[in-house]
């Protein structure tokens, strides 16, 4: 009988191997893995629904069998909870109540669960059909086009179909390719603290800050394709995927340079492409600090000389790459001995920009501001709260209380801070968590404090009594220190920031 079991996992690994369309040599390599382990096995797509499943975005439940289990538990749930309000100082009708909830959960979560394998299996059978005999495709379909902050120009997205056959591998692909590149996930408030700590030198060093231009649109297919190939820990099957992925990509585009932008796998091939190149340029001479988020690249060097050499080098290893820097978006920082921003010693003004902060250095005192662009952006929307309201004409005799809350919420939304529950993760944005490494006595705060004040001043003839003091009560100032939030479901959130899309 072991002999036998052993034939047939033999079996099962060489129909996978041939499946997948693997290499001799990739053969013997992912053969001699449990059939578990190999990335796109029905265990290794499970174990992925799971951790997705745990962030609240279990990519099965696109199929009716799932979505209708997931809708079922979330009935129950509520059906609970409202039955608990009938029930109150009752603990023996509450004890009741439990068990039975508990042990319908139960049954629904097993039901879910063999929905989910169900459709994981039927997907994956369909993705291996496609790839052996060759008519694997992506089916990229164009998404929206996305206007570029602060200037006229705009990209064009892409998407991937959502059914499970596609869903899982490109989710897949993804993962291994970010292990691939030996990457640790940063967040843009991480990044700005660590720089934080690098800009505080009172003793004269260099600061460079580039821009690769138009990133995601210059990397040369054929390149990417030999890095991925010379890795040795990518498996068969990513490559043919990343590969079917490129190909869609020219026939929609008609190039051979770029990635899709949108696709969640496009965005690990980019770092992939540049890590071996942020860990050359952390290794140059005299780098003291170096982060690239996204093409945003920033470098502490420890002197002026230093700075110039890495900067040559910089250019020689993105020319290896076939990627251009944007010289228009170039800052270069030379301090004097106290570490100090001189005025007129460095390229675009006496201020580091980057993550949408502003960085400068005088007295021996490194300041953090919101960038100017961030700024007028904020500004903005505050008008257009204001003007959205005026346009319906209230006045003080005849309010319109619907719009008088909405405008409250609008401004509480800006100066306070929300979480995104339908994101990722659950993010949370505002005033403070997007900007949680700006001084705390910042007199932008302040700033943004007065200009409210001054719309609320402007519009005052038309406003209840009620309104005006409600308003006046909104501090950005206050959002920021108190960490203060605004609770709203989703569809309010959506009448909140509709009158900024063109600025979002």
């Amino acid at each position: 009988m072991p002999h036998d079991n052993a034939r047939q996992l033999s079996s099962a690994r060489k129909r996978e191997a041939l499946v997948y369309g693997l290499d001799e040599q990739s053969s013997r390599l992912e053969m001699s893995l449990p059939m578990s382990a190999l990335p796109y096995s029905v265990d290794a797509l499970m174990r992925l629904c799971v951790r997705k499943a745990r962030k609240g975005d279990d990519p099965t439940r696109v199929n009716p069998d799932v979505a209708f289990y997931f809708d079922k538990l979330a009935d129950a749930r509520e059906q609970y909870f409202s039955d608990r309000k009938l029930r109150v100082g009752n603990e023996t009708a509450l004890r009741k109540l439990k068990e039975k909830y508990t042990k319908r959960r139960k049954k629904l979560r097993t039901k879910r669960d063999t929905a989910v394998q169900s459709a994981v299996q039927i997907g994956l059978t369909d993705f291996e059909s496609t790839l052996a005999s060759g008519a694997f495709s992506w089916g990229l379909k164009l998404g929206p086009t996305l206007k570029k902050p602060g200037s006229g120009a705009s990209r064009q997205t892409f998407q991937i179909p959502s059914e499970v056959s596609r869903s899982l591998p490109h989710l897949q692909a993804s993962a291994v390719v970010r292990k691939a590149a030996q990457l640790t996930p940063q967040s843009r408030n991480s990044v700005v603290r660590a720089l934080q700590l690098s800009l505080r030198r009172y003793y004269e060093h260099s600061i460079l800050k580039l821009d690769i231009n138009d990133f995601f649109g210059s990397i040369p297919h054929a390149r990417l394709l030999a890095k991925l190939r010379s890795n040795g820990t990518i498996d068969s099957i990513t490559l043919e995927l990343v590969s079917a992925l490129l190909v869609d990509f020219r026939r929609a585009s008609g190039t051979a340079r770029g990635v899709p932008q949108g696709v969640g796998l496009s965005s690990q091939l980019a770092e992939f492409y540049l890590s071996e190149f942020d860990r050359a340029i952390r290794s140059f001479e005299g780098v003291i600090f170096y982060s690239r988020y996204v093409d945003d690249i920033v470098i502490v060097i420890d002197s002026s000389a230093n700075r110039a050499l890495v900067d040559t080098r910089i250019g020689s290893e993105l020319t290896g790459l076939g990627l251009v820097e944007n010289r228009l978006k170039r800052q270069e920082i030379d301090t004097d001995a106290d570490g100090c921003y001189a005025t007129g010693r460095c390229s675009n003004g006496d201020q580091l920009e980057y993550l949408g902060y502003r960085f400068s250095n005088s007295g021996k005192t490194l300041s953090t501001m919101i960038s100017e662009r961030r700024m007028k952006l904020r500004e903005k929307r505050l008008e257009l709260a204001f003007s959205s309201w005026g346009r319906h004409a209230p006045y003080a005799l005849h309010p319109n209380h619907g719009l008088d809350a909405l405008l409250t919420d609008r401004l509480r939304y800006l100066s306070g801070n929300i979480r995104l529950r339908h994101s990722k993760s659950n993010v949370v944005v505002g005033i403070y968590f997007s900007n949680s490494a700006l001084d705390v006595a910042s007199p932008q705060l302040r700033e943004l404090d007065a200009a409210l004040a001054t719309l609320i001043k402007i519009n005052a003839p038309r406003m209840t009594n009620e309104l005006r003091d409600r308003l006046e009560r909104i501090s950005f100032e206050q959002g920021f220190r108190e960490k203060s939030f605004l609770r709203a479901n989703q569809p309010r959130i959506d009448r909140i920031v509709a009158c900024w899309r063109s600025t979002l």
